[in-house]
């Protein structure tokens, strides 16, 4: 998709947090040159898991070795975060 105009969104960044909602959606409308609507932000978006990444993908070790290879801004979001 690198050619193509696009913003990326991130769970964890944007959306899992309430206090993130009213902010994703100004860039959200401000990438796609629209006004914002003056009503506030509200999703229905909910997590459907609790366990790390690193329970649920079977080839983790890889796709971490990967990502870091490439330098992924978000990696950081891969790794589990001490309890």
């Amino acid at each position: 998709m690198q050619h193509l105009p696009h913003m990326s969104l991130i769970y964890e960044r944007d959306l899992e947090s309430s206090d993130q909602w009213q902010a994703t959606v100004s860039r959200v409308y401000d990438h796609l040159r629209m006004p914002a609507p003056s009503l506030p932000a509200a999703i229905t978006l909910r997590k459907t898991w609790r366990q790390p990444y690193s329970e649920l993908v079977a080839n983790y070790d890889e796709l971490l070795a990967l990502v870091h290879r490439r330098g992924n801004p978000f990696d950081a979001d891969l790794v589990p975060s001490a309890p």
